[in-house]
């Protein structure tokens, strides 16, 4: 037990393009997740935060307590 899990950066990377091609599809200029389960999708944490999506370029990534333990498989 006692073994972190970390989602790999690749598929983080993936899911991202995913939602990303969705929003320019459905001309949406972005999205604001704030269910935990999805932000663990997305970010690879799951920590108290948000995390904003655009339709075009970095996310970014808002943590509400202790950022250094956010930083999940994937830089933002």
């Amino acid at each position: 037990m006692g073994t972190d899990f970390h989602v790999p950066a690749g598929e983080l990377c993936r899911r991202q393009a995913r939602i990303q091609a969705k929003l320019q599809e459905k001309d949406i200029d972005g999205l604001l997740i704030v269910q935990r389960v999805d932000l663990f999708y997305f970010s690879g944490t799951a920590q108290s935060g948000f995390l904003y999506m655009p339709a075009e370029g970095d996310p970014l990534l808002m943590i509400k307590k202790y950022l250094p333990r956010a930083g999940g498989s994937r830089r933002f």
